[in-house]
């Protein structure tokens, strides 16, 4: 999707939600180093999967070919938060994850959703 010359933005990599976006990617891929092996191809597959759709459809939809698409992919990278969010959750219960780094991603991860509906909404309200 081209950018608008004043917000000085040359593509996704420049749009401060996919910065933050790829920030919660690396920190769960981090975070999920530490998770039992046995989890390898369970949990930490799926956390792994959902963080790293975030960027990845903020990407794929600032490179599609109208607001209405781009949208469409915002809108994935958001449903992607809430899976992240209910796999923390769960691996919380299991213990996997200590409280401080739970609540560092769960702040991470309310920060992303919020970006992306910020945006989603700004885009909707952009189109004719």
């Amino acid at each position: 999707m081209p950018s608008d010359t004043h917000n000085r933005i040359n593509g996704y990599r420049d749009l401060f939600v996919f910065k933050k976006a790829r920030e919660l990617a690396n920190e769960t891929i981090r975070i999920t180093d530490q998770f039992p092996k046995s989890e390898l191809y369970g949990t930490v597959s799926q956390m792994r999967r959902a963080a790293l759709s975030i960027p990845s459809n903020i990407a794929e939809g600032y490179r599609r070919f109208s607001r209405q698409e781009y949208v469409r992919f915002l809108r994935i990278a958001y449903g992607s938060c809430g899976e992240l969010d209910a796999q923390l959750l769960v691996a919380s219960d299991a213990r996997w994850i200590d409280e401080e780094s739970f609540r560092h991603m769960e702040k991470h991860i309310d920060e992303v959703s919020g970006l992306l509906w910020k945006l989603i909404e700004s885009l909707k309200k952009q189109q004719p």
